[in-house]
């Protein structure tokens, strides 16, 4: 009687777990709506050639920190569509999985024929880190409130750039500031003239907060030299920041 309850009971938590797993792999997910970051417009201009933009996707959160969005960074001249699926740890800013695509010149792609042909992939992978997608987001475009607190990310850019990649020195840092707890670097980046770099400047363009946990994404877009100088492109870097720790 005792070995009969032991194989059923093992065969209830096999079945269990089949059945999670199966769940997660059958999940589908849609394809993320963009999200407008400052300065954006529905319809890029694209037409003036002064600046070819990134354009932002948030796809969702775990309830673990993870982080997923997709980009469509710039086109400088292949007449081509370029997508990035991206899955990050906002702990540790790690990037857990990622999936760059590019179309051919030839065939005239976008979004939703690229997540179409790549559902099933992405929607493995965004279930496998325990992606919960979102309807929609609001981006906080400075200082925000949370629980009690008021914290402002803060962008502190001492980089000298010619414009050229050539000449490019200093110190780029992103902080967060806590009213009630102080401050933390989120994020810093020294660059060696001795070394060539596109950078020529960066913003910020606000914050996503998590709907599980004390955390939240913030938003940098950076702009670079373009591939022959102007138009210039931009890049965007999402920090991870945990709003009630760390502090100093």
């Amino acid at each position: 009687m005792l070995t009969r309850k032991i194989f059923a009971v093992v065969g209830l938590f096999l079945a269990v777990l089949f059945i999670g797993e199966f769940n997660a792999s059958a999940q589908t997910y849609s394809a993320p709506k963009r999200l407008l970051l400052k300065g954006d417009k529905v319809r890029e201009n694209f037409e003036s050639r002064s600046l070819i933009k990134e354009l932002f996707y948030p796809i969702g959160w775990s309830k673990d920190g993870k982080f997923a969005f997709y980009v469509e960074p710039p086109d400088e001249a292949c007449g081509c569509y370029f997508g990035h699926l991206v899955i990050q740890d906002l702990r540790t800013d790690k990037i857990l999985w990622e999936k760059n695509y590019e179309g051919s010149e030839s065939v005239e792609e976008n979004l939703q024929t690229t997540w179409r042909k790549h559902q099933k992939e992405f929607s493995r992978k965004l279930a496998e880190y325990g992606i919960v997608a979102q309807k929609s987001f609001v981006r906080q475009p400075g200082a925000f409130k949370y629980q009690k607190d008021l914290l402002t990310p803060e962008l502190i850019n001492n980089v000298k750039s010619d414009g050229s990649g050539v000449e490019v020195s200093g110190k780029l840092l992103v902080q967060l500031i806590s009213k009630q707890q102080g401050k933390k670097t989120l994020y810093e980046r020294t660059f060696d003239p001795k070394e060539f770099d596109p950078f020529i400047d960066a913003e910020l363009s606000g914050s996503l907060l998590s709907p599980f946990e004390p955390r939240a994404a913030v938003i940098v877009v950076e702009t670079l030299r373009g591939y022959e100088g102007p138009p210039h492109t931009t890049r965007i870097r999402v920090i991870g920041a945990a709003l009630t720790a760390g502090f100093k």
